[in-house]
């Protein structure tokens, strides 16, 4: 069953469109990778499902709601949640009240205990950090409080743009891990657009690959990766 059904998805910034006539759909429980170069459109996909591009026209068809016209914050209280490129978290407030921004949109509308030593237990550095300003977090920290902060939400969709970019390996590896156990444990649903090939492919079920504002080529993720073509482009293989 599909969670999110996109149908001739057009979008772009005043006059220039980026998108054109994008088609493509998740199903529940299922994480799906969009593969581009730069400039291929991905950031701006994300942004269009987010309702953050006036103009935005086709059909977005989200757990049985048309989004296409709605605002932002509606949409996200629909339960899509959207951790974008530069991680947005807030630099003045502190990591659990970052946390406690994230969890208004949850049922209850603020975390439980339970819910914060959740995150704390998925992302160790931010338990020692709890009353730190975000502002003062390595990058790879305020990247672990970006997804904590939406996975506090209890999103029926999570979007998820280039969460390993300018981040060490060993940071990137925690971070997927984690990715992977929530979608292990907890069933998320993930749209994930990664710059990093090899890894979007190998986390994924499904996967799009975006060219020039179009998509290109789909099928099963181990599929795409084994195709010598995806692989030339971007797997450098």
């Amino acid at each position: 069953m599909s969670v999110l059904e996109v149908k001739d998805l057009t979008a772009g910034y005043g006059p220039v469109r980026v998108l054109h006539d994008v088609t493509f759909s998740i199903d529940t429980g299922t994480v799906a990778a969009v593969l581009g170069a730069n400039g291929a459109g991905k950031t701006t996909l994300l942004r269009a499902l987010s309702g953050m591009l006036p103009g935005t026209k086709g059909t977005v068809t989200f757990d049985g709601r048309k989004l296409v016209g709605m605002r932002t914050e509606r949409i996200a209280r629909l339960g899509l949640s959207h951790v974008p490129e530069g991680r947005g978290t807030f630099p003045d407030l502190t990591v659990e009240e970052n946390l406690a921004v994230g969890a208004l949109l949850s049922p209850a509308g603020r975390p439980s205990r339970a819910d914060l030593d959740r995150m704390y237990e998925l992302f160790p550095p931010l338990a020692r950090r709890e009353h730190a300003q975000a502002g003062l977090l390595s990058g790879g920290e305020q990247q672990m409080l970006a997804l904590a902060r939406a996975l506090l939400g209890r999103p029926k969709l999570l979007l998820l743009d280039e969460p390993s970019m300018g981040l060490a390996p060993l940071v990137v590896r925690q971070i997927f891990e984690v990715l992977r156990t929530v979608v292990a444990d907890e069933g998320l649903t993930c749209l994930l657009v990664e710059q990093n090939a090899q890894l979007a492919l190998g986390m994924a079920d499904y996967a799009y690959v975006l060219t020039v504002g179009e998509i290109t080529a789909e099928g099963p993720a181990a599929e795409l990766a084994d195709d010598q073509a995806i692989r030339n482009s971007y797997l450098a293989l």
